[in-house]
């Protein structure tokens, strides 16, 4: 429910669903985000990510991807290179689509410095798979 209401632009409904829940688990968090990052309400996206991991809640990499866009289109670097640390810390830099979301983020923030780090960092077969 949290994701239709998402979906058709009723967060004020998908938060008060959010908030009565008992138990938020990590799909109801990843929901909550997710709609948050698609609605263009992308700090909302942000401090819900960050509540969820003071909360101790274990992300994965939808919301990795989620948060990574959500800095990027508001610009702020610190916190997207923050977020690029959670990752390689949570051992969840291997997977394809979490180098495209901090490639974008680099390169839509304009930092080339970080951007070629980033890709220097992209194991091989992840290369081979991106320009194939």
């Amino acid at each position: 429910m949290i994701v239709l209401f998402g979906r058709c632009g009723c967060m004020n409904e998908a938060c008060r669903l959010f908030v009565d829940m008992k138990e938020k688990d990590l799909v109801s968090w990843t929901a909550m985000i997710s709609s948050y990052e698609q609605g263009g309400t992308y700090e909302d996206a942000l401090v819900m990510f960050f509540e969820m991991n003071r909360r101790g809640i274990d992300v994965d990499e939808v919301e990795y991807i989620s948060v990574s866009s959500a800095c990027a289109y508001t610009l702020v670097l610190e916190t997207g290179a923050c977020i690029h640390g959670l990752v390689f810390k949570t051992g969840t830099s291997s997977y394809v689509n979490i180098h495209n979301a901090l490639i974008h983020m680099y390169s839509t923030c304009a930092d080339i410095q970080m951007l070629r780090n980033s890709l220097i960092r992209v194991p091989t077969r992840i290369l081979f798979l991106r320009t194939r």
